[in-house]
């Protein structure tokens, strides 16, 4: 349930060892505590649980401020690795007390997660919790999006919007891979069907099931943009967009 998976990052203290991002629920809303005990109220998501909506952020923004003056003020705090992961869903889920993982379903702490969401120069993708860098283990790519405004624009599940569709593959499992200005990601397999209706064959029209399992000759329509499609083998996206699907401590990194 979602207030184990809130009780499991108070009591483990994955997101932050007593500091910044331990993350409490009550009187209605989530609050993350200081490193000096202030409670500070993380501002309610505007998003319903599972898909995201036309109120979603037009173009990245930097970190929360609270965040950054975090970072400021502790900057030595450890690193943490293997408590969080990203599904194929978009849906964030933390590790329990019994050592599986459990999907986070409060919208306002998803929201806050994906405000935070950024990678480092390796690849490795982490979510910045106040001073403290928790890593995220990735179950396929790094973003997941979803195809919302009838086709005309791609939502990532970070609560973005993509200004602009650079290039997409259809990979060997039946995925959409999709490059925009936000990252590299998959499609929602739910999205599949909508995309498939979004397809275009080389005469401009809708393409049939052989063509579109041949992969040569499609190209993909969202919004003002029209991207050829190419072919990605599933196995070896991590190599090919240059991410790290479980990221590690280097040798000597401390780790909480």
């Amino acid at each position: 349930s979602a207030a184990l998976a809130l009780d499991a990052l108070h009591k483990l203290n994955i997101f932050g060892a007593g500091g910044v991002g331990v993350i409490d629920a009550g009187h209605g809303g989530l609050f993350v505590r200081d490193w000096g005990g202030k409670y500070i109220g993380i501002p309610a998501c505007r998003r319903a649980a599972g898909r995201l909506d036309s109120d979603a952020k037009e173009r990245p923004q930097r970190m929360d401020e609270v965040v950054i003056r975090s970072m400021a003020r502790w900057p030595d705090v450890p690193d943490v690795f293997g408590w969080l992961a990203l599904d194929r869903r978009g849906n964030w889920l933390v590790k329990c007390p019994g050592g599986g993982f459990e999907r986070i379903g409060n919208a306002a702490l998803c929201a806050f997660i994906g405000r935070n969401y950024q990678h480092d120069d390796d690849g490795r993708w982490f979510f910045q919790n106040g001073p403290q860098r928790v890593f995220v283990n990735l179950h396929h790519m790094p973003l997941v999006y979803r195809i919302d405004g009838g086709g005309k624009r791609l939502l990532a599940h970070s609560g973005l919007v993509a200004q602009a569709l650079r290039a997409a593959w259809l990979d060997d499992a039946g995925g959409l891979l999709l490059q925009t200005d936000l990252g590299a990601g998959s499609l929602d397999d739910r999205d599949l069907a909508e995309a498939l209706a979004l397809m275009r064959d080389a005469a401009g029209g809708s393409p049939g099931e052989a063509a579109i399992e041949r992969g040569s000759g499609l190209q993909l329509v969202i919004g003002s943009d029209c991207i050829s499609l190419g072919a990605a083998l599933a196995a070896e996206v991590a190599t090919r967009f240059g991410f790290v699907a479980t990221p590690r401590p280097a040798p000597g990194q401390a780790d909480c």
